[in-house]
């Protein structure tokens, strides 16, 4: 009832995904590095969410998320976007996409998001396996280094333009 398939190219970046999740009782059934890997793991696994990063080799995850919908209307995908990209994410939540969570990750964020789209787990809900690989997770700060050369200015931006969406969204 809580599976998650996680996308991002970057395997730190998932297993920050995955060790929040996972804090929160959320099951992450699967992951993908690609665009394309993500679409045929939603097919075999059929997650009742995607987290899934914009900007990804050989497919991007605006047009997953359009192909993602193509195949199943009631899918949900929340996309995952260094600051910078808002054309990126506009695009995104036009295909279809239900949200989006700005990188680097606050964690209360990624919950609330998860929440309002598929609920929270029962607290007697059976923790699952831990994360492989989340040990090593880096610590948020160093996220950032993801996101240098940002200007204040765009950061502004984002965050305008998330509370926007997030408000016609209501997530």
């Amino acid at each position: 009832m809580y599976n998650i398939l996680v996308v991002d190219d970057a395997t730190f970046m998932r297993n920050i995904i995955k060790k929040i999740l996972h804090e929160h009782r959320y099951k992450v059934v699967a992951e993908a590095a690609t665009g394309r890997e993500a679409v045929v793991q939603y097919k075999a696994f059929k997650p009742n969410l995607v987290l899934m990063d914009i900007t990804m080799p050989d497919q991007t995850g605006t047009d997953a998320v359009k192909e993602i919908l193509e195949y199943d209307s009631a899918a949900k995908v929340v996309m995952c976007s260094a600051m910078g990209l808002k054309a990126m994410v506009i695009q995104a939540i036009a295909n279809g996409a239900k949200g989006f969570i700005v990188k680097p990750f606050d964690k209360n964020m990624v919950i609330e998001t998860v929440a309002n789209l598929i609920g929270v787990p029962p607290q007697d809900a059976e923790q699952p396996e831990a994360v492989e690989g989340s040990e090593e997770a880096p610590a948020p700060s160093d996220q950032a280094s993801e996101n240098q050369g940002e200007d204040n200015e765009s950061s502004k931006d984002m965050s305008s333009l998330e509370r926007r969406l997030r408000h016609q969204l209501k997530v």
